[in-house]
């Protein structure tokens, strides 16, 4: 029989990665702040494609600031690429910002 996992291994494990992304979302939430930047943070569950585009169509957002994890050309074609997928259906303008030792690792 197919083993099971334990629900409440799962739960702490949900609660864990939600408390994590509370202190990403805080962290990214003070740096806009401190650059005088208006912006709005937050951290939800689902598809990330789906997600974001929901929220940028019930925000009515005037821009959509994304990163992206550097994949190359061969992983970007078969894992897709969520900024790649913002980039060619959002609603507002995309800026995508890419991670420098991202890029460095990837091209080695």
């Amino acid at each position: 029989p197919p083993e099971t996992v334990n629900p409440d291994i799962v739960e702490a494990v949900r609660k864990q990665s939600e408390a994590a992304a509370k202190i990403l979302v805080d962290d990214y939430a003070k740096l806009a702040k401190d650059a005088g930047i208006k912006a709005e943070v937050r951290c939800v569950m689902g598809e990330p494609r789906d997600e974001i585009s929901t929220a940028l169509d019930t925000d009515k957002a005037d821009m959509l600031v994304i990163g992206t994890r550097g994949l190359g050309t061969f992983k970007r074609a078969f894992l897709g690429s969520v900024s790649d997928y913002c980039v060619h259906h959002a609603s507002c303008p995309v800026i995508v910002v890419h991670d420098k030792s991202a890029d460095a690792a990837a091209a080695k």
